[in-house]
């Protein structure tokens, strides 16, 4: 019986240093304080606060494509572009949870503008949350108490995601589902037999595939880790826990959206792999992240080397480490995006914050780190004034007035928002009903003129978007002017919304042909911004003086 004994004795010894291997949870003990809990809600006020002052104002341009999405659904006419168009469905959007999560919230009155900022705002916060929940149960034992609060300060005052807590996309709350399908899967291989913190896993894996076309990916190499520590635990009954705790609530939604769409990917991944398919371009982008934008990662690099080179903390590293090279292929693959910061990037800088922490504990708990409180606290502060002076020298395209503040960075409606709404719903009126309107913008102005519109790029139109997509593939990526020929006029559009950014064969014979430049607008400045085109047969309709370029 002592045999016996001893040989349970060890079997549980050795699960426990597998566990700890893994996931090294011996962080602060208890539950926290009355104390902590106040001082974490100290910093997501303040960090609410700073986020309100500098960075309230109109969403990003593309944010209103999803409004669109959002109110149709919500006033009853589906998830379609076009209400007026019965039958032809497109999946214009990429964020499926974050666009019914608009609905929902619209449905009772609530604004989408104001839904999307609050939303975005909370999920910020709950980050903020999530990264201190972390710090205290798995940085080391041995470890400053200092560290628990690196990664949620830093978060809650990093410019970046301040800035897209306001955005009106889906960025912040992708980012965090990222980190909470971390965070959830170090639990369940924590605790390896309780198959509700399995089934938690799962379910958090699903909500990060519904939340964004790439979520599906990251759920897919984030739930192979999953099952390979809780296997390589002892627990295959907790890995097929976490299998189909993802799988039915995914597939029940890819099942429906494949036959009410038809497609199996979102068709923003065929408008943009057709369009965007450039690897230079991507690699730049790459760059462009830390040493514009976030400078303090290229001073962390040795830290983290060091944090690597140990067999702490496995599981998270594998988590961190899949993220990272996901990441960066997506961003390679698709090439560069518009928008300010890094967006595509944003997903990952949780998980940055956490891992830099990370390395700082483990550091500290070795002795392999002098200083202790006061070393940490200076790398913080260092860390904070990289981020923060990269906001002010950086290549912000949207700024309104460089280096003061506050900060409107993104009004992407442009300088005078109010009067881009007054031209949107003036176009809504002047156009006859029912009459089919092309034009490139495919966010603001959709939106605000409720017309029936085709998107020349692409992310609206099922023709236009596979037209993309193959001829991109077969003949490279210089077809714009042969899509907008063969893809967009074959529609004969009443009417053509072009702007200076169209890259288009103004020679085409089909628009010489076909259509009269009837206006030149201007939404800001005096400068021609939009160029109004009517097709021979359809009505003339007078543009007000305030809009008419000078």
């Amino acid at each position: 019986m002592l045999a016996e004994a001893d040989t349970a004795g060890n079997r549980v010894s050795g699960q426990q240093s597998v566990v700890r291997l893994f996931v090294d949870q011996s962080g602060a003990g208890g539950h926290p304080t009355r104390r902590e809990w106040l001082a974490v809600a100290g910093i997501m006020v303040m960090s609410a606060v700073l986020g309100l002052w500098l960075f309230a104002g109109n969403p990003g341009d593309d944010a209103y494509i999803t409004f669109r999405f959002a109110r149709n659904l919500a006033e009853g006419d589906g998830l379609t572009w076009n209400p007026e168009e019965p039958g032809k469905r497109v999946e214009g959007y990429s964020n499926f949870l974050w666009t019914v999560a608009l609905a929902g919230l619209y449905s009772l009155g609530v604004s989408l503008k104001t839904s999307s900022q609050a939303v975005g705002l909370l999920a910020t916060e709950l980050t903020v949350v999530l990264l201190w929940l972390w710090s205290r149960r798995f940085r080391p034992v041995r470890s400053d108490p200092v560290l628990q609060w690196v990664a949620p300060v830093l978060y809650a005052v990093s410019p970046l995601a301040l800035m897209y807590a306001f955005y009106g996309l889906e960025t912040n709350l992708f980012g965090m589902l990222v980190f909470a399908a971390i965070m959830s899967i170090m639990l369940s291989v924590a605790s390896p037999k309780d198959r509700r913190l399995s089934a938690l896993a799962g379910a958090v894996l699903a909500a990060l595939a519904l939340t964004r076309a790439e979520g599906i990916a990251y759920a897919g190499v984030l739930l192979l880790v999953a099952m390979a520590a809780l296997y390589l635990n002892g627990a295959a009954r907790s890995a097929l826990c976490v299998l189909v705790s993802f799988a039915l609530p995914y597939g029940v939604y890819f099942a429906w959206r494949y036959s009410y769409y038809g497609l199996p990917l979102p068709l923003t991944v065929y408008a943009k792999e057709g369009t965007y398919g450039f690897w230079r371009r991507g690699l730049e982008y790459l760059w462009r992240f830390p040493t514009q934008h976030s400078p303090w990662l290229l001073v962390l690099l040795p830290l983290w080397v060091a944090w690597f080179a140990r067999r702490r903390q496995l599981v998270f590293k594998a988590c961190v480490v899949a993220v990272l090279l996901l990441c960066g292929l997506v961003t390679v693959k698709v090439g560069h995006d518009y928008m300010p910061y890094g967006r595509y990037l944003m997903p990952i800088l949780a998980v940055l914050y956490a891992s830099v922490a990370a390395a700082m504990g483990l550091l500290v708990a070795e002795r392999r780190w002098a200083g202790s409180s006061g070393t940490i606290i200076g790398c913080a502060a260092a860390i904070f004034a990289a981020s923060w002076l990269s906001l002010l020298t950086g290549d912000w395209e949207y700024r309104r007035r460089p280096l003061e503040l506050p900060l409107s960075l993104y009004s992407i409606a442009g300088p005078e928002p109010e009067r881009f709404l007054e031209f949107s719903k003036w176009l809504g009126r002047a156009v006859p009903d029912g009459d089919l309107v092309a034009m490139r913008d495919c966010g603001f102005l959709p939106h605000y003129s409720d017309l029936t519109v085709i998107d020349i790029f692409g992310l609206c139109n099922t023709r236009v978007a596979m037209m993309k997509y193959r001829m991109r593939r077969e003949h490279g990526p210089w077809t714009d002017h042969a899509v907008f020929a063969d893809g967009v006029l074959s529609y004969e559009p009443a009417y053509l919304i072009l702007t200076h950014e169209d890259w288009l064969d103004w020679s085409e014979p089909r628009l010489a042909r076909n259509y009269t430049l009837m206006a030149a607008a201007s939404v800001w400045g005096d400068k021609p911004t939009h160029y109004i085109y009517r097709r021979h047969d359809a009505p003339v309709f007078d543009v007000p003086d305030r809009f008419r370029a000078r």
